[in-house]
């Protein structure tokens, strides 16, 4: 994975939308990486969220740098995973030679 809004891709974790609340919203991870699990939640406040409509129940979103605090995880900044964004986490695509 390359880089992804200027965030080293190591601090990266992609994440599904379970619930959306009035402040804040509840997602899982699509896949285990390192200590986080897929069912462990991790939470995020909708003032750190980068998109520019409102986030959504099932929409798959790009976490950046999720800490684990007393009270379970949180991410501090959240973006949209959108086609645009999307090619720039890939990696290219190699020619047949």
């Amino acid at each position: 994975m390359k880089s992804y809004h200027g965030h080293d891709p190591s601090t990266l974790v992609e994440a599904r939308v379970a619930k959306v609340f009035e402040n804040y919203v509840v997602a899982y991870p699509t896949a285990c990486v390192g200590d986080l699990r897929t069912d462990d939640s991790i939470t995020f406040a909708r003032d750190v969220w980068q998109g520019t409509e409102e986030p959504q129940v099932s929409q798959v979103v790009m976490l950046v740098n999720p800490m684990l605090y007393a009270r379970g995880w949180r991410a501090r900044e959240v973006y949209p995973i959108t086609p645009c964004n999307t090619r720039a986490t890939q990696q290219p695509a190699r020619s047949k030679a």
